[in-house]
């Protein structure tokens, strides 16, 4: 089961931006593109029913930046998504 959560940024003069992490399987290494509409990026993401997510931001194709709106994973410097859970969800894909 998943949920879409928007992912939302406030420019600070990026090119790109992507959300990474452990929201579906290669996410770390290809994530979801972030688009930019005013002063604001934004992604929409299907994340897992009811698990906390780690993420970080993929800035310019080259480094890493934790999302400055979110609270830090316990033991990491990612940052996290506290379990969501919506109404209705959807079947993860097979």
């Amino acid at each position: 089961m998943r949920c879409t959560v928007r992912f939302a940024y406030v420019d600070r003069g990026e090119k790109s931006l992507e959300v990474r992490g452990d929201y579906r399987p290669g996410a770390w290494t290809a994530g979801a593109p972030m688009t930019k509409r005013g002063k604001t990026w934004t992604a929409d993401v299907d994340v897992p029913y009811g698990r906390d997510v780690q993420y970080k931001l993929y800035v310019d194709g080259n480094r890493w930046r934790p999302d400055p709106a979110a609270p830090t994973a316990t033991g990491t410097d990612n940052s996290r998504l506290d379990a969501v859970t919506c109404n209705p969800h959807r079947c993860q894909a097979p």
